[in-house]
């Protein structure tokens, strides 16, 4: 009876210790919050990839990345900073790859040099360097409608 009640007891616990864990809180995003994401970017446009340098810092399983990348602009949907056509920007941005996949959003992709994506940008304070304003999506076109609109977020603004 005693060991029934200490594996109860301990099953309790664990189960307690996992649920919160933030590997179990931290959930992917769905692609209507990426899309809404994409949405309200200040820069949507599509780039070609000139240059890249990516400076990784192993810690076991997990390289942190910071990549500044050097990107053409191919084609423009809308631009607030007045980007154009034939335009080259900088990218700057931090993203993790792990050798086992854990739950959470989406990290942004390593950009590659010769590819072709479209990129949701914004720009940073120097207004020189750009960031992706989407996250994990920020380089290739979410499937899906917004969970936002323009209409359901006036009272927010």
């Amino acid at each position: 009876m005693q060991t029934n009640r200490r594996f109860l007891v301990f099953l309790i616990a664990s189960s307690f210790v996992y649920l919160s864990s933030p590997s179990v809180v931290w959930a992917e995003l769905g692609q209507g919050h990426y899309a809404a994401m994409q949405q309200f970017a200040p820069e949507s446009v599509t780039v070609t990839v000139k240059r890249t340098e990516v400076i990784r810092t192993r810690d076991g399983g997990t390289s942190y990345c910071d990549v500044k990348a050097e990107v053409e602009i191919v084609s423009l949907e809308r631009s607030k900073s007045k980007l154009r056509v034939g335009d080259c920007i900088k990218i700057e941005y931090s993203t993790v790859e792990r050798s086992i996949p854990v739950a959470g959003p989406s990290p942004i992709p390593l950009l590659q040099v010769g590819q072709t994506h479209p990129a949701f940008l914004e720009s940073t304070k120097t207004r020189c360097v750009y960031s992706p304003a989407a996250r994990g999506w920020s380089f290739e076109k979410a499937n899906a409608d917004p969970i936002f609109s323009e209409n359901s977020t006036k009272d927010l603004k």
